[in-house]
């Protein structure tokens, strides 16, 4: 299924989460006006929503899925940390300051993602969140006729920008691909208002006074606080970030700002002025950017394994081909010619056909192919030793294809993947080996060891036998070739992904891709 309209949900549910923080700054001032203190808020408001959510985390059995538990945790914990230095830094440094610096995690988020090794990281979002670097520069600078200062609350500003941003990409990085949001949502926000309750005493924080302090009305902005911008929230930011990118997400997010003065401007608190109507206009286009259409992207995850092939598919066969061929002419003293190449793959692409119709036999193959090319150009050598030794020289010639050794990489962190080739033993295993990509694989079947090849059901009924609790309705066959590895798959009643370049749809296969890369 194409992932297409869970992202356009997703960026709708980013942006309704970004306004509710927009407007939920009034609240937080609110309750700052009225006596209650930076870590007495963030206390309220991490465990009331984090109560609140409880119940229904519950209902999930969230203590189920461990990993689940320690990552929710740690990113209440990130959280909480950011929102500690947001408050701190914007009672030294102001309002303005705050607004800026804090809104810098959209620049910050790319390159963690990178470090965390999010490779969906591409151009668009680095212009992006450049792009909303310079509106919120307009925004809360230009717009307000402040100038930068810089001490030890803007310090603690960027420490803010930091751990948001580290917040977003943990989200995306180490949260599975079944967590629940409630739960960890809940998880997530009893880990910051616990961290925040510890840190109660030790800054001798105390309750408002209510002789000076309007302490009802500071404490209905908490709870507004807690249970929309934190609770309603935090489930609208995970569930947004379980269906985009960490760069995207932040971009979105990044437009609390944008909705912060419009409501200020409605209110009254605030006016527009030509600045302010560029920063708005930088901050759209920032959204426009990330949401712009690029090469389309399929979500997998309903799969279990995925079955792939080698040739042409994760490694370059006909750059090993061409490579190994040429060694071997220079051993035989012939200057290498495109057309010899040709004459070669020609016949060898013949032999190969007759032995799928059962014409021939598999050793037929390796015996004659080099035979009519060695007759015309009147070799003085074996060439049935030559094609043996051709094999050899392949088995030395590992070149990846369109970056599959760091797609490989990250698809073994989320599915469990299966070779499935024609190709000789030795050849192929010294390829995946030297490629460095092998430690990646489950499984690995090759044809020869089988007894069967692609197409054939019964290459595919070995594969389904020797895996433990295989269910070919979790799997999915990727592979260039319609002749055997699609048919393969269609015949064995498994889903299919063909690998091409072709620009034309091809109605009897489930996916098309150019490569690995579109696989999330």
């Amino acid at each position: 299924m194409i992932i297409l309209k869970k992202e356009r949900l997703a960026s709708l549910t980013l942006i309704l989460c970004a306004l509710i923080w927009g407007v939920s700054f009034s609240a937080v001032d609110l309750a700052l006006a009225n006596g209650f203190k930076t870590f007495t808020i963030l206390a309220f408001r991490g465990l009331i929503s984090g109560f609140m959510l409880l119940p229904f985390a519950i209902k999930k059995k969230f203590w189920l899925n461990k990993k689940n538990i320690i990552h929710a945790f740690i990113a209440g914990v990130i959280f909480f940390l950011g929102y500690a230095f947001q408050t701190l830094g914007q009672e030294l440094s102001g309002v303005v300051n705050s607004a800026f610096y804090t809104a810098l995690y959209t620049i910050f988020t790319p390159f963690l993602a990178l470090i965390f090794g999010k490779r969906e990281v591409g151009l668009k979002n680095f212009l992006a969140a450049f792009v909303a670097f310079i509106g919120l520069y307009f925004l809360n600078i230009l717009a307000t006729g402040n100038k930068f200062s810089f001490g030890l609350g803007d310090i603690y500003l960027l420490l803010c920008a930091f751990f948001f941003a580290l917040q977003i990409v943990w989200v995306n990085r180490f949260f599975g691909k079944d967590y629940d949001p409630i739960s960890s949502s809940s998880i997530m926000m009893l880990a910051l208002g616990f961290s925040a309750l510890i840190c109660v005493p030790i800054f001798n924080e105390s309750f408002p006074n209510k002789a000076d302090n309007n302490v009802l009305l500071g404490f209905l902005s908490i709870l507004y606080a807690a249970i929309m911008s934190s609770g309603i929230c935090s489930l609208l930011q995970l569930f947004g970030q379980k269906h985009t990118s960490a760069a995207k997400a932040s971009i979105l997010l990044s437009l609390e700002t944008t909705f912060a003065c419009f409501a200020a401007i409605i209110i009254g608190t605030d006016s527009m002025n030509i600045f302010s109507g560029f920063g708005l206009i930088f901050m759209i286009v920032s959204v426009l950017l990330v949401e712009m259409p690029g090469r389309k992207r399929y979500d997998f995850s309903k799969y279990e394994y995925l079955l792939i092939d080698v040739d042409d598919t994760i490694l370059d066969f006909k750059k090993a081909e061409k490579k190994a061929f040429k060694k071997l002419f220079k051993e035989l003293n012939v200057p290498y010619k495109k057309e010899y190449l040709n004459i070669y793959s020609s016949d060898n692409l013949a032999l190969w056909k007759a032995y799928e119709k059962k014409e021939i036999k598999r050793s037929d193959i390796f015996d004659n192919r080099f035979n009519n090319l060695f007759e015309k150009l009147k070799i003085d050598s074996s060439p049935k030793d030559a094609s043996y030794h051709f094999l050899d020289l392949l088995a030395d010639e590992a070149h990846i294809l369109n970056g599959s050794d760091k797609e490989l990489k990250r698809l073994a962190k989320k599915y469990k993947l299966v070779i499935i080739s024609n190709g000789e033993p030795i050849v192929q295993n010294n390829r995946l080996v030297k490629a460095d990509i092998k430690k990646y694989f489950s499984f690995i079947f090759l044809s020869e060891e089988i007894g069967h090849q692609k197409p054939s059901e019964a290459f595919f009924m070995h594969v389904e036998k020797n895996i433990p609790n295989f269910d070919k309705r979790k799997a999915i066959v990727i592979g260039d070739s319609l002749s055997s590895d699609i048919l393969g798959a269609i015949s064995y009643n498994i889903d299919s992904c063909w690998i091409t370049s072709s620009k034309e749809k091809n109605p009897t296969v489930n996916y098309q891709i150019k490569s690995l890369k579109q696989i999330i």
